[in-house]
């Protein structure tokens, strides 16, 4: 889905010659007049990026940059301000209210293009890293070890719980050669979703785990990524077989 770039500019020309820029380079773009009307388009649509004029009658630029950094919903919103003033103090009051970028009156159209392409996937970083948190506070929580890689098995999230069970020093680069390395385990998510891992005492303490391996498909059903679910059983086995019975057991499958 394309980006969504709000242009704010009093200016109707310079909103039209942005819009036919950016639409050009495949970018959806919204227009506002007023930093009023900037505001309420805020509220109600989803916004990548803002390209914001300083000078306009009613609320300032500035004001509608301070306005973004206060709300909760916005304050990581990359904007860029566009203005032709030159004044140290207005870039540095601009710079203080949290603008990510500055671009002078009259721009370059390669450099405006650049900084808006840089923006966009810096913010993109960044909610990935977001994401990223979020998800492992979750998990972190849980019972199960929890395991997130993409569609090549390198891991973007790994909980703590895991990485106890599997005695993981150190993330690695792909989770099947983990398992295949670690305890001589192939691991087969396109075939088989269900496995049972025995982890000797070379790998830490000691243990008998099931693991269940499930794809995550995309709008197009297409495998975009997989989640590893981990279980320790060892407690569970111990009660039908002793220590090598259930190790045999379980390596067998």
């Amino acid at each position: 889905m394309s980006e969504t770039i709000l242009a704010i500019d009093d200016e109707k020309m310079n909103r039209e010659f942005y819009c036919g820029l950016l639409t050009d380079k495949g970018y959806n773009v919204l227009q506002a007049a007023t930093g009023e009307s900037a505001l309420e388009i805020l509220k109600s649509e989803h916004v990548d990026l803002v390209l914001l004029d300083v000078m306009m009658p009613g609320i300032s630029g500035f004001d509608v940059l301070k306005n973004i950094r206060d709300s909760r919903k916005l304050q990581s919103l990359p904007v860029i301000i566009i203005t032709g003033l030159a004044d140290r103090e207005d870039r540095l009051k601009g710079l203080r209210l949290g603008a990510d970028d500055f671009i002078t009156k009259p721009f370059d159209v390669d450099e405006l293009l650049a900084k808006v392409e840089s923006q966009l996937r810096l913010a993109s970083l960044r909610n990935q890293i977001f994401e990223k948190r979020k998800i492992l506070n979750i998990v972190d929580r849980l019972d199960e070890g929890i395991i997130i890689t993409d569609d090549n098995f390198a891991p973007m999230v790994i909980n703590a719980r895991a990485k106890d069970f599997l005695g993981m020093k150190q993330e690695p680069e792909n989770i099947l050669h983990h398992f295949k390395n670690t305890f001589k385990k192939d691991i087969y998510p396109y075939h088989n979703s269900n496995y049972f891992i025995v982890k000797s005492q070379e790998a830490g303490k000691p243990g008998i785990f099931s693991l269940n391996v499930q794809p995550v498909k995309d709008s197009a059903e297409n495998i975009d990524s997989y989640v590893f679910i981990i279980r320790d059983i060892t407690s569970n086995a111990a009660i039908l077989f002793d220590w090598n019975e259930a190790q045999e057991l379980f390596k067998l499958e």
